[in-house]
């Protein structure tokens, strides 16, 4: 954070010690990103339609008693899983963690933001539009769990979220090796040593 305040600081200026553990930083992040949409797929299909089974529950299994069980049966077409509702423990066990990591990556992501050539008023706007994409996509299980019809919401809120992610992180990685660094009023300021 205290390069934040440092002026006519940019991540091109950075030492290349810290521009790589930069790039390790979000290379890690990346792959965080990957398995974590590798979780979200392998819970139900990545439609709408799998979003409100797994969330609301499978209307057509309401009088079946193996659906309250959350149990499995064979048919004609395979393995036909009953899907129960989402309780309100759930929605908590999956949201609780989440509510607290990613506000903390966001939180450093935009620092490393603030480091970078884009205008002041855009950089303002990606932290409003970060943090609201957060907050839509943690509060569609909770809304798609009630309203079965919004499931397509829940993956357009995920899309969202991952993909503002990318952006940052590659405009990021964009601006640590590919921009020269900006000339100040002050040539002689070196760079800034490693932390």
């Amino acid at each position: 954070m205290r390069y934040s305040v440092i002026p006519g600081m940019h991540l091109s200026r950075l030492k290349a010690g810290m521009k790589v553990l930069l790039t390790l930083f979000l290379i890690c992040l990346g792959l965080g990103l990957w398995v974590s949409a590798l979780k979200y797929t392998d819970r139900a299909p990545f439609d709408a339609a799998g979003a409100s089974r797994y969330y609301a529950g499978d209307p057509t299994s309401e009088d079946d008693p193996l659906a309250a069980l959350g149990v499995a049966e064979s048919g004609e077409a395979g393995l036909v899983t009953h899907e129960p509702r989402k309780s309100r423990q759930f929605l908590v066990d999956i949201t609780h963690p989440h509510a607290f990591t990613v506000p903390v990556l966001f939180f450093i992501l935009f620092h490393f933001l603030a480091l970078t050539r884009m205008k002041e008023w855009q950089k303002v706007c990606c932290h409003f539009y970060g943090f609201a994409s957060l907050v839509a996509a943690f509060g569609m299980p909770w809304l798609v769990a009630n309203h079965s019809e919004l499931g397509w919401l829940f993956i357009a809120t995920g899309i969202n979220l991952f993909a503002c992610l990318i952006l940052v992180m590659l405009y990021l990685l964009y601006e640590t090796w590919c921009v020269r660094p900006p000339r100040s009023a002050n040539r002689e300021s070196p760079a800034i040593p490693n932390a």
